[in-house]
């Protein structure tokens, strides 16, 4: 959970800019907090895609930005990373074969699920037969496959390559760039 706000400092900068149309200060300063949440969001997807072998859909799918800046009562914005949504194999590009499904987690993590085969009425996801030697058997199957790889959460993996630092430098900086660029809109509207 990565939290976005002003500090005192970046707040009197902004007051001090506004001169006397303070009333917009609030307006402001929730705008500039709100674009860099969104933004930090595409960031963080980027940056867990560089890890994760998924599409950008998949990857946004577990960030979220449940707290949004609000004017008079709440100038801080919080981007959570999902903790429990594990991705189905069916993201990691599984493809089948004759002998079962094979799967490709990062560019280094390759697998294989012998008996495995894909249901594309059931939303394209992988299932395990129950005993792949009997070559009688139905397709019976008891659940859907998830990856076995333990770090498949995208807060795995956010947390095992420490992006947290670099969440909070990103995230000051693009709040720098946000403030510069409101500070800026509100001399150009003070000029007309």
């Amino acid at each position: 959970m990565i939290n976005i706000r002003f500090s005192n400092r970046q707040l009197k900068k902004l007051e001090a800019a506004l001169g006397d149309s303070k009333k917009q200060l609030g307006k402001m300063a929730a705008r500039a907090i709100n674009k860099t949440a969104t933004k930090h969001k595409t960031q963080i997807s980027k940056k867990l895609r560089e890890y994760v072998k998924v599409n950008a859909k998949t990857a946004k799918e577990s960030l979220n930005v449940p707290l949004k800046a609000l004017e008079p009562n709440r100038l801080t914005a919080t981007v959570v990373v999902n903790q429990t949504k594990k991705i189905g194999l069916n993201r990691f590009g599984a493809k089948q074969n004759k002998k079962g499904v094979r799967y490709q987690i990062s560019k280094t993590e390759k697998g294989f699920i012998k008996g495995g085969f894909i249901v594309k009425k059931l939303g394209g996801h992988v299932f395990e037969r129950l005993n792949p030697y009997d070559s009688k058997q139905t397709r019976k199957y008891n659940r859907a496959l998830t990856s076995p790889k333990r770090g498949t959460t995208m807060f795995n993996v956010y947390e095992n390559h420490k992006l947290e630092k670099w969440s909070k430098k990103e995230t000051a900086k693009e709040l720098k760039f946000q403030l510069d660029q409101q500070i800026k809109y509100a001399l150009e509207k003070q000029g007309k």
